[in-house]
This record gives structure tokens, sequence and C-alpha cells, in this order.
């Protein structure tokens, strides 16, 4: 495996502990990834995701003007308990928000992302 070569190399240790290190990690290889899912963070999940778009069109000072906003609201829940979080946003900063996400997205479909993603399941 190219993997275990690259492994062996960086560790700088000899190459009869560096045999040793990698028969004991063949070994005991599903032990150490099942502590290590467990040991992962547990983060929240989307549930729910509600949203209102507002515009002020005027006030006492000024009678002209137009100032979008939207209101999100988004329900979590990790395990059996939920969470709100009310967000408030302009469009142009929403806009901001899903080109960066996008973006996200396409690396994690990488070929090298999901080489990594591979490795660590």
């Amino acid at each position: 495996m190219i993997w275990t070569f690259k492994i062996r190399s960086c560790l700088g240790f000899s190459e009869e502990l560096n045999k040793e290190l990698l028969s004991l990690y063949t070994q005991h290889c599903k032990e150490i990834r099942a502590i290590l899912s467990n040991m992962a963070m547990g983060l929240p999940e989307y549930h729910d995701l509600e949203w209102r778009f507002d515009v002020q069109l005027a006030s006492r000072a000024i009678l002209q003007q137009a100032d979008p906003q939207l209101v999100l609201r988004l329900h979590l829940k990790d395990g059996e308990k939920s969470s709100v979080h009310t967000l408030q946003t302009d469009p142009v900063n929403l806009s901001h928000m899903t080109s960066v996400l996008e973006s996200a997205l396409a690396e994690i479909k990488t070929q090298h992302c999901r080489r990594i993603l591979r490795n660590i399941k």
C-alpha cells in the first residue's frame, strides 16, 4: 500500500521499528477506528429552516428607501435535544455565504478529499 510507505517514511524511526508499528496497526486497525469514531464530536443535525423576506420601504426620517433583510430560523436536533437559531442577513451577504458553501461542497467532492475521508472511515 502506498499510504503505508508514506507513513513509514515520515515517522523517522528505524526500519525495524516502522515494520513493528505497521504490523501492530494492521492487527488493531478495526479497534483503533472504532475508538476514534467514538471520540468524534457529536454535531447537531439539520431539522428545518423557516425564512422570511422583510423590506423596509420608508421611515419617518427617510421617505424613500429600500432596506431588504432575510430572517432565517434554523431548527437543529442533537439527539433528543432540539434548538432554534434565528439569523438575520441582507441579500448580498447571503449570496456570499452561498458561494462559499458551494465552493466547500465542490472541494469535498475532489479526489483528494474523498481519499482522505475513505481512510478516516
